[in-house]
This record gives C-alpha cells, structure tokens and sequence, in this order.
C-alpha cells in the first residue's frame, strides 16, 4: 500500500478518467498517487477529527494536491429511481445516500482546512450545478458572455430570440450541450410544469474548447460536428495553434482561484465571448490523443515535472472520436445529432 503519496485523486467507484489520471501520474513518478472512492460501497475505513484526517489508512493531511472528480450534488438527496428496488416495500437509501453526500462535503472542507489545495475549491466545484449563476458571475466580472436568459416563460423565451438571429439552448445545470432553440424547443422545453433552460445567442464564429492549469493554457481545441458525407463520423477535434486565450485562463485563476479548468468559447475578432466554463473538465469523450495529452500534461503540472521531462507529443491534424456506425446505419441519428451541433459548429 502507498503510505502517503503525494496527490490523492478522489472520485466515484470505477471512474475512468479518475483511475486513468492515477496511472498517469504512477507512470510519470511511481507512488506519486492515490485513489480514493467517495463512493463508499466497498471497505474504505475514514475518519475526520480535529487532528485527524484519514481515508484508506492514509494521511489525508500529508497530500500536495487533491483533486476531486465526479462531485454530485445532491441537497436535497431524492430517492433513486432504481428499476431493482421493490418501492412497495419502504426503502432508506436514500437516507444513507443523504448521509455520504454531507460526510464527502465535509471532507473537501477539512482538506482545505489542513492546507491540502485542491484543483477547484468546493464552492467552485458546487458553482458547476448552477450554470446560469457561473456565467453571469464571469459577466460582473467584465467577462464577455453572450446575451442569455433563464426562463420556462414561453413568451419571454419568443422575446428573446426575436431580438437575436440565432439562439441555443443547454440545461441550467452539470455538464450540458448547447443545442439549436427553434419553435420546437420552445414548444417544448418553456411551460410553467417544466424546469427553466438557459436560452443564447449565437455569436458568430468558431466553437472552441480550452483547457488551462493554473491560469496555463494547454490546448485550445476547435470541434467539427457529426456528420455522414462520405461516411459517418463523430466529433472532430484539432487544435488551434494561432488562438490565444491565455488572459483567459490568467483571469480564472486569478479572480476565481480555479486551477484544472475548461472554458468553451466564440472568437470573434479582439473579444472571446465565454459559453461555459468547467472547473471539473471531463476528457474522456475527446479522441484519445488529444486525451492522453491532457491527462498527461495535466499529470506532470501535478508533480510540478512539467518541463524536467519530456513533455508529451501534442496531437497533429483533425483527430476524429472512435464511431461503431458504418455507412448508411442510422443515417435518422445523425441528422439529428448534426442539427444538434449547427449553430455552434465550425462546418
């Protein structure tokens, strides 16, 4: 067993890029990490005191860094749906589901406490669960952020994309997709039984996804949508070498205190209009070359070894997300996931 590495990586059960990052950083410094399940479904043994912070028989004190991955928010806990639970019979899951959610809160706060930094404070990472509230935070701030609003109110919703020539749509919470907002989503999504969404203008220009450490711009990476012609293709991803976010990523880490983060975003000549910003990036979904650079690159900020070693190969050319789709198949699904992408796709 590690006794005490240096970065603790904490996230839920078999989660892949949380397991992946750990090899990663074993890889480039053996014994450097360890993961911890929040899960707490197996024997995971801790305690907080005062004096005491211990998970897994290891001194939570004693860490460089801790980066939590995966955090739910659940206050109020509502009992899960599960299809296995016989609901005529009472159930307390949920309970003890309640109970685990307060013990992980509380445990991010003591390592904060104790000194451990952490790659986004907890207030930061519970900001990823109220979009709206994030963005217009950026906005106070002086940041350009697209005209948006919030709303289940059909006719402010019609208001609003009168006034703008192209508008989308994503949920106002966790990771969502911006999605074309036509007379169907408003149909839809806007009535007093259904939960607001954010509805945006369209800036002209290219979608763009950047990552930063520590204010550090790693890669700016510009996204194609799906597509069929001549045969059927997920995302594509390359990177934009002549885009400069730094100010960007120096902004966020300055004012906001965000270490690992994401901020999708619209060039359009001098001003970088911000759609979303992520302070718990999840790099799974992205072609495997461009993810490995990031879990790498990210790896070697971790151990402070970014430039003591050879840096990984940054991705050359167009790289594509794997598809099991061949040509012909389901040509129905990718219209629709194209009509999904089209207002903020750089075809």
């Amino acid at each position: 067993m590690i006794k005490h590495p240096a970065i603790g990586v904490f996230g839920y059960g078999a989660q892949g890029q949380a397991l992946l990052l750990v090899d990663t950083l074993n890889r480039v410094q053996p014994g450097s990490a360890h993961y911890f399940d929040l899960g707490l479904e197996g024997n995971q043994l801790s305690t907080l005191g005062s004096d005491l912070l211990r998970f897994d028989g290891i001194d939570l004190r004693k860490l460089k860094y801790a980066y939590i991955h995966g955090l739910c928010y659940q206050y109020p806990v509502v009992p899960r749906a599960v299809t296995a639970v016989d609901w005529s019979l009472w159930q307390s899951g949920h309970v003890l589901d309640q109970q685990k959610f307060s013990y992980i809160l509380s445990l991010v706060q003591e390592l904060q406490r104790h000194g451990v930094a952490t790659l986004s404070p907890l207030r930061a990472l519970l900001g990823n669960f109220m979009k709206y509230e994030q963005l217009q935070q950026m906005r106070r701030l002086g940041c350009a952020v697209p005209p948006m609003i919030c709303t289940n109110d059909q006719e402010r919703a019609t208001e609003f994309c009168a006034r703008h020539e192209l508008t989308v749509w994503r949920p106002a919470t966790g990771h969502g997709a911006w999605q074309s907002f036509g007379a169907r989503q408003l149909a839809h999504l806007c009535a007093p039984d259904k939960p607001p969404v954010i509805v945006c203008a369209v800036k002209p220009g290219a979608y763009v996804r950047s990552y930063y450490f520590a204010g550090k711009s790693l890669l700016n990476l510009q996204c194609r949508g799906p597509g069929y012609h001549p045969v059927e293709t997920l995302e594509t991803f390359w990177e934009d070498p002549e885009l400069d976010t730094r100010e960007c990523g120096r902004y966020l880490h300055e004012k906001l205190g965000h270490e690992w983060v994401s901020v999708a975003l619209v060039p359009e000549g001098a001003t970088q209009w911000i759609y979303d910003i992520d302070v718990d990036p999840i790099v799974l979904g992205l072609p495997p070359a461009h993810r490995d650079f990031l879990l790498e690159t990210l790896a070697r900020h971790l151990l402070q070894r970014p430039d003591t070693d050879a840096l990984p190969t940054r991705p050359a050319g167009p790289q594509q997300r794997a598809t099991l789709f061949l040509r012909r198949m389901l040509t129905v699904l990718f219209d629709m996931e194209r009509s999904k992408h089209r207002p903020m796709s750089s075809d």
